[in-house]
């Protein structure tokens, strides 16, 4: 009796210790593909964008930036950006106090990793401070609390 149960512990440690080992290797491959995604964002946009003083708005719905001052830029779903809203022209400097990043879905996590690539790039190109301060970007309308924002940011480089 006591030998089968000591086969069943070792037959149970064993099965855990598999399991682990695949599940972190699994954990390994997404986040690699993600990393891979992020470095094959786009560098050139295809538009000025400058560094903004302020806040960058994470929104859902182009409606929401309709009256917003700054730049707004579309993120489609498959990674390519669209300038909705250049900066007002002659604002001095050509500095703009904020920014809206229009997202093609109503949470991070809906996102495919093309986006959020894209979406951190965008983040890299309109705060120039590194760590991106958790209170310079601001998800509003979004299906996202302050972690999502938070764990977005972690991959600014």
């Amino acid at each position: 009796m006591a030998a089968q149960i000591a086969l069943a512990m070792a037959v149970a440690g064993s099965s855990i210790a598999v399991l682990t080992v695949v599940m972190t290797a699994h954990d390994e491959s997404v986040r690699a593909k993600e990393r891979n995604a992020v470095a094959a964002a786009p560098r050139g946009f295809g538009f000025e964008l400058a560094p903004v003083t302020g806040t960058v708005l994470l929104v859902a719905d182009a409606a929401a930036v309709a009256a917003h001052p700054g730049p707004v830029v579309e993120v489609s779903a498959d990674g390519s950006l669209a300038l909705r809203r250049a900066p007002a022209p002659g604002a001095g400097s050509g500095v703009s106090t904020s920014a809206a990043i229009v997202l093609p879905a109503h949470s991070l996590a809906a996102m495919g990793p093309e986006a959020r690539a894209a979406v951190v790039a965008l983040v890299g190109r309109l705060v120039d401070v590194r760590p991106v301060p958790p209170g310079r970007v601001r998800a509003e309308g979004l299906d996202a609390d302050g972690g999502a924002v938070t764990a977005l940011l972690q991959w600014v480089p």
